[in-house]
């Protein structure tokens, strides 16, 4: 029970956390590989991929690796 409670509130951090950091306010944009991302990333079947979502989805798994060693 308590394995459960924490995995969820795990999990909860990990969708939390980068969306209060994405909401701050940058002054640099996003890059990768020194290259500024554009703000729609793609589209997949007419839906835009924003670089916002990209950010945090790449912030949870450097965080993930980092924790798994």
């Amino acid at each position: 029970m308590k394995l459960k409670s924490l995995t969820t509130l795990l999990l909860l951090l990990f969708l939390i956390l980068p969306a209060g950091l994405a909401a701050e306010d940058q002054k640099e944009p996003f890059t990768l590989n020194g290259k500024p991302v554009p703000e729609v990333v793609a589209k997949v079947n007419g839906v835009p991929l924003h670089a916002k979502a990209l950010e945090r989805d790449l912030f949870a798994f450097r965080f993930r690796s980092k924790q798994m060693g």
